[in-house]
């Protein structure tokens, strides 16, 4: 009869192949360290690793782990650019009302064409926070019409 094999080739194969978790990151041991740990003669775990290329499928293991982390911190990120954007547009809502307020006052032609660029910049900026391109930023013909009028009604006193 033949002899039995004792060998728990699926967990050398299994450490091999996946390594472990030490100290947060993760270890692949050598073909010595196993042998050394399972009490098996080195040449012998060599030709069961050709034989079976663990070296491939660890390859294909690290390679899947480092998709998975690299998935996870993309949806990390994107969660936080998602706040982010929504906090730059309400503060882009924000400065638009403030200069809304401040047209029905009494100003001087510079301190409107500061606000219709503030205006301007502050558009672009929600614009860009909801993923559009930074073409050309035109404030809404209404707000447009308003200013137009208040530095006419300015320069015609």
């Amino acid at each position: 009869m033949g002899r039995k094999s004792s060998v728990p080739w699926n967990e050398i194969k299994k450490r091999y192949t996946q390594g472990h978790d030490k100290d947060g990151l993760r270890k692949y041991p050598s073909q010595k360290e196993l042998s050394d740990d399972f009490k098996i003669d080195p040449a012998t775990i060599n030709r069961r690793c050709k034989k079976e290329d663990w070296d491939s499928e660890r390859q294909i293991f690290i390679n899947k782990l480092s998709i998975k982390s690299q998935e996870k911190t993309i949806e990390q990120i994107s969660d936080k650019g998602v706040d982010f954007d929504v906090k730059c547009f309400k503060q882009a809502q924000s400065i638009r009302e403030l200069i809304e307020n401040k047209i029905s006052k009494e100003l001087k032609p510079q301190e409107i064409a500061m606000l219709v660029k503030a205006l301007k910049d502050n558009q672009a900026y929600a614009k860009e926070a909801l993923g559009e391109t930074k073409s050309e930023v035109t404030i809404d013909t209404g707000l447009e019409e308003r200013l137009k009028d208040k530095i006419d009604s300015i320069l015609n006193k």
